[in-house]
């Protein structure tokens, strides 16, 4: 797969992500726009997962806020599992 310039590959845990990185209009700050690869999907292989804005100087490189950026979509879907699960729990 061709990516363009600023865009990343990330893998995490089997699953691959992919994160577009633009300015964000503010300076030293950029966007980050998060998609996950559907392999079995027949249209829409990327399924778009959250967008993000961060300050460039708070990482080493743009490359270290992106995976940052993915790590944030993982953790997010982490807790909304753990709640769904406190719910189930309660209502049982």
């Amino acid at each position: 797969m061709k990516l363009k310039k600023n865009e990343r590959l990330f893998n995490y845990e089997g699953r691959r992500f992919k994160v577009t990185v633009k300015p964000n209009g503010i300076s030293g700050m950029a966007c980050a726009f998060v998609e996950e690869f559907r392999p079995k999907a027949k249209i829409f292989k990327w399924k778009w997962r959250n967008s993000f804005d961060f300050w460039i100087d708070d990482y080493e490189s743009i490359e270290d806020g992106a995976r940052t950026m993915v790590a944030k979509v993982l953790s997010a879907e982490k807790d909304a599992l753990e709640l769904r699960k406190k719910w189930q729990e309660f209502e049982n």
